[in-house]
């Protein structure tokens, strides 16, 4: 959107750090504002749009000062990683073909022991006649 708006590198790295900044201290609605400002123009115009609409549904999801404050993560990253060596390296092997029910319970035993809980949770099933995947 940046690009759009501003025609020189130094503008364009500024605005960017602002909204980031902004972002990163929970002001959601300086941050909508932002974006409305160039609603309007000519090169930026649909991209300032559409962020003003994706800031504006998912505002309850983004109160970053409160989720640091918890310790919980804001990236994707995480997330990204877990999804790769939980299912990704287990999952997609050449030949492999998986029912919706064999997966789920292969990706909860990788979690499992990745996780490091692997002995309190075989431990928990020996005493237990729920199968691990329900």
């Amino acid at each position: 959107m940046a690009q759009g708006a501003f025609t020189g590198e130094a503008q364009q790295k500024a605005w960017t750090q602002w909204v980031r900044s902004a972002l990163w201290e929970g002001d959601l609605d300086r941050v909508i504002r932002a974006f409305q400002e160039y609603a309007g123009h000519a090169c930026a115009g649909e991209a300032a749009s559409k962020a003003v609409t994706y800031f504006t549904n998912n505002r309850h999801r983004m109160d970053y000062p409160t989720y640091r404050a918890r310790g919980y993560q804001i990236g994707s990253g995480t997330i990204e990683s877990g999804c790769k060596r939980i299912a990704t390296q287990r999952l997609k092997v050449a030949g492999a073909i998986w029912n919706e029910e064999n997966a789920v319970t292969t990706a909860k035993a990788r979690s499992a022991l990745l996780s490091g809980q692997w002995e309190a949770i075989t431990a928990r099933r020996e005493h237990s006649s729920r199968p691990l995947a329900a």
